[in-house]
């Protein structure tokens, strides 16, 4: 076949309008999302099976990991949000470090074993509130809150009455 046949091939086919691209792209990606069971306003189901599954050193790590990344990111945080402010304010009242690190943080001082407990005793028996991640829980924890409490926090995203059953991915 010669370069002028494929030529005219092309130029008789059909050409599809970008508009009609993105149509067929988006229903694509929908189709995908639908097969998925999931969608930008759920929670991955269930991360209180993971939890459970863990062993306490996992635990361990995954708290010692939380806690570590929220103060040194805290930290971060109000020097890079001071670091412009007029020199004259810094060593005195005003100092916005100071300001920044005095504000509310959370409480990492009780031990581990407090928090493991915590997060083992919220999902412990309560398979509605396994979609929850575990460092949600230990955010409010930190901030002085029981479990009690913490399962009737209103999470975003999270329908307490639904344990999501069919949307478990169990760990192996």
């Amino acid at each position: 076949m010669s370069s002028i046949d494929s030529a005219c091939r092309r130029a008789h086919q059909p050409k599809i309008s970008l508009g009609i691209r993105a149509a067929l792209l988006s229903a694509f990606v929908a189709a995908l999302m639908l097969a998925s069971g999931a969608t930008p306003a759920q929670r991955d189901c269930c991360e209180g099976d993971w939890w459970q599954k863990w062993n306490r050193g996992q635990r361990e790590t995954y708290f010692y990991g939380y806690a570590a990344g929220y103060s040194h990111g805290f930290m971060y945080g109000c020097e890079r949000g001071t670091e412009h402010w007029p020199v004259e304010w810094m060593g005195n009242e005003n100092d916005p470090l100071v300001k920044c690190l005095a504000a509310e943080q959370r409480d990492f001082s009780k031990s581990e074993a407090y928090f493991l407990k915590g997060v083992t005793e919220f999902y412990k028996g309560h398979p509605e509130v396994r979609d929850i991640n575990p460092y949600e829980v230990i955010d409010l924890l930190a901030k002085g809150l029981s479990v009690e409490e913490i399962r009737a926090y209103p999470f975003m995203r999270h329908n307490p009455t639904s344990a999501n059953p069919g949307r478990s991915r169990t760990p192996e």
